[in-house]
């Protein structure tokens, strides 16, 4: 009997004769070594023959299916625009929620800048155009966001653009640090939860105490409680998480009514739809005197306070879902920031003290003499 064994990679396994594998260019190194690339998209190839020929015919699939399809190849922006959509890196690398943010940013820099060859987009078209909308750093940011990951796809495809380098890397951000998610203070939580209609004041306490954002929060439901815990998968990341539920808000979720299969419901006890709640939440910050504050900004007091209350970077990222540490290093940074120039202007205040007595004492002795 025959002993089981794993079967054969792909580049492993013969070929058929019959197979014509087409438009692979062959440069050889000063070494003499041959290097394999293809020579309609300009990648290079692997250097084992089996590995190579399979990706040849895998290049040359998405190649015929592209030139059936509706894509120009004229190497413009309206054609790098359309190839990125059809392509597995935008329709499987990008999660449905995200896709959805960028087929609108997308679309306006086809309508703007579709004749724009791609060849010839500089790193001050870039600048420029985040610029257009300096009066929203968030959406200019977005925008640069967008087309830095437009450009990058185009980079795989050199002889196609003629896209020699990444114009958009390291463009520097208008929004700064955070800004435009304004963390809400006690007293603005305070008259926001005392002002808001019940099923606000539910939305309010859930996306504090979870720290998630309002996509997610809206998309929880009542099987999602576990015990003492909740858990969820965020939309924009695919993070799963499982996270404790913050004894306020036990406290909250019991006067909740089970309306539908969503934890939050508006007022009409049907499941929030696309952005209705933080409009919501927009109009009444409006309405009691904290315009500016969004609901965006409870995750982000989230996050602050969990620092402020000495949990580490990695305890953050537990609860946000932030994919890298950095995001939630810069709450513990304010936050040690705070405690260190609260201890400063404590040791200074008690030098001053300790000077001041000082000083009293040598008066004392002086005036005896």
């Amino acid at each position: 009997m025959l002993a089981p064994s794993d079967p054969p990679a792909l580049g492993e396994m013969p070929l058929p004769r019959f197979i014509e594998i087409k438009h692979v260019n062959v440069v050889r190194g000063r070494n003499g070594k041959a290097y394999h690339y293809h020579r309609k998209t300009g990648e290079r190839l692997p250097d084992e023959e089996g590995a190579r020929a399979i990706k040849v015919l895998e290049i040359n699939a998405k190649l015929a299916a592209l030139e059936t399809s509706n894509c120009p190849d004229d190497g413009t922006m309206r054609a790098l625009i359309i190839h990125f959509k059809e392509s597995p890196d935008y329709k499987r690398k990008i999660r449905p929620r995200t896709r959805a943010d960028y087929q609108h940013y997308l679309d306006i820099l086809q309508d703007r800048f579709g004749a724009l060859s791609v060849r010839d987009i500089g790193r001050e078209d870039v600048i420029g155009l985040r610029d257009v909308f300096q009066d929203r750093p968030r959406v200019a940011d977005y925008f640069v966001q967008v087309l830095s990951r437009l450009l990058s796809f185009a980079l795989n495809f050199p002889r196609r653009y003629g896209l020699q380098q990444h114009p958009a890397q390291r463009i520097g951000k208008l929004s700064g640090d955070g800004a435009g998610y304004r963390a809400w203070p006690d007293n603005v939580v305070s008259a926001a939860r005392a002002a808001a209609a019940p099923e606000l004041r539910w939305a309010i306490d859930l996306v504090l105490y979870t720290g998630q954002r309002p996509g997610d929060a809206i998309r929880m439901t009542w099987a999602s409680l576990d015990g003492n815990t909740i858990r969820l998968e965020q939309g924009k990341t695919g993070t799963p998480l499982r996270i404790r539920i913050h004894r306020d808000l036990g406290a909250a979720l019991e006067t909740m009514k089970r309306r539908q299969l969503t934890i939050l419901t508006n007022s009409r006890g049907l499941p929030w739809k696309g952005k209705a709640l933080q409009h919501r939440i927009t109009g009444l910050m409006k309405e009691i005197g904290f315009p500016g504050y969004s609901l965006h900004g409870l995750r982000k007091r989230a996050g602050k306070t969990l620092a402020e209350s000495g949990c580490s970077a990695k305890e953050i990222q537990a609860i946000l879902g932030h994919l890298t540490l950095e995001e939630c290093e810069r709450y513990t940074r304010e936050a040690d920031q705070a405690k260190l120039a609260n201890s400063a202007i404590l040791r200074w205040e008690k030098a001053d003290d300790l000077q001041n007595a000082l000083t009293g004492t040598a008066k004392q002795n002086g005036g005896g003499t």
